[in-house]
């Protein structure tokens, strides 16, 4: 799971700031040799391409909003 795009790390709703958790998570997987893929669904489109890459797919949902937002995106990863 190195190569780039096996995991994919996906943000739903932040309130209009940066996802720093999916950041924070991003950076410490390529410390350990990982080459993580991330989308902000809030402001970039969440690829057919980058769902069929992905071996593993994260969802950070830290709040309500997000939450709802993220169980459309596990349906349609799924």
């Amino acid at each position: 799971m190195r190569s780039p795009g096996d995991i994919l790390l996906i943000s739903c709703y932040e309130l209009g700031h940066q996802p720093f958790h999916l950041a924070s998570l991003c950076a410490m997987l390529q410390q350990a040799g990982y080459a993580p893929a991330t989308v902000d669904t809030a402001v970039e489109t969440l690829t057919e391409v980058a769902i069929s890459r992905a071996r593993l797919v994260a969802i950070s949902v830290p709040m309500h909003t997000a939450l709802h937002l993220g169980q459309q995106v596990a349906l349609r990863v799924r």
